[in-house]
């Protein structure tokens, strides 16, 4: 749902109270997103018959809810957006404030099949919500919020493999030092020494730190736009043969649905109800919504 590195505000949470953890208000940088699974209803929940996207979420965090502590946590997180098959008489506008409203009216901590959901997604630690990612750019990011940003990619299990087995390309190596290339790569692959290694190495010095970052966000930008053409080119040929479960489109539409508009108005182009039928097609209309709601949510405490 989110690519590697993006910062992301948890508008909404099951963590209240005194618990420590991601309660709302919470930021971080996203490591890993999961497949997205969807549910049509869930039970005891205000609104009848509400389907949900539910995407388990790896993120590091930097803070907890409005506290002042730094913080670099890895956690498992359950991202809940609504989802729409059939848009028939509905005000998806309204019907979204709504289901954001009971969120943080205490939905998530009240009713208990939300965490019995997270268990079934191994997250045991009862972290449901939504997370949004944050637009507004950080000018120049800190020792921590680096190290965290540098943490979140080198985690992710896509840019370690894609590195790895392309670490000695031609065109990758044009992108910077070779060896600190395969350096990156060895700490993506290797989270205890070389991970280490290389943290302290940027820290040392301020021209380390932003050489790193600016290498791994080219590497990462490079990997995200070969991905992405990649998986637009192989659904638009699945979607023609009708061989696309429900799972398996919303995991493919909802991956970059906050960052990416111009790959959104692709998917969307290929998502009409004469290629694909009016259940996932209703799907990728009622999404952009979603997405339009949730980028203008006025987020709190950054």
């Amino acid at each position: 749902m989110f690519s590697a590195g993006t910062r992301v505000y948890v508008y909404s949470s099951s963590i209240i109270g005194k618990k420590l953890g991601p309660k709302r208000h919470s930021m971080g940088y996203v490591s890993d997103s999961n497949s997205t699974i969807y549910t049509d209803f869930i039970k005891e929940f205000p609104i009848k018959n509400q389907a949900f996207a539910l995407t388990p979420i790896t993120v590091v965090f930097t803070r907890y809810g409005k506290e002042e502590k730094r913080r670099l946590e890895t956690r498992s997180f359950l991202n809940v957006l609504p989802t729409f098959l059939n848009t028939k008489n509905l005000v998806l506008q309204q019907r979204i404030k709504e289901i954001i409203s009971c969120f943080n009216d205490g939905e998530l901590s009240k009713n208990s099949h939300w965490q019995d959901i997270s268990l079934n997604f191994g997250i045991d630690s009862g972290c449901v919500g939504t997370l949004v990612p944050i637009i507004s750019k950080v000018e120049k990011m800190d020792a921590a919020e680096s190290i965290a940003w540098i943490t979140s990619i080198m985690k992710n299990k896509v840019f370690a493999n894609l590195l790895m087995h392309n670490k000695n390309l031609t065109n990758l190596r044009s992108l910077g030092s070779s060896d600190l290339i395969v350096w990156i790569a060895n700490a993506a692959t290797n989270q205890n020494t070389s991970h280490r290694d290389i943290i302290q190495w940027a820290e040392y010095a301020p021209q380390n730190m932003s050489k790193l970052i600016a290498l791994i966000r080219c590497i990462n930008t490079a990997f995200n736009k070969r991905l992405s053409d990649s998986l637009l080119d192989q659904m638009s040929i699945k979607l023609k043969t009708g061989g696309v479960d429900i799972n398996n489109f919303l995991t493919w539409y909802t991956n970059g649905l906050f960052e990416n508009e111009s790959l959104i108005a692709k998917k969307y182009k290929i998502s009409q109800p004469k290629q694909i039928g009016n259940a996932l097609a209703n799907i990728a209309d009622s999404m952009r919504t979603v997405r339009s709601e949730y980028l203008n949510l006025k987020l709190k405490h950054i």
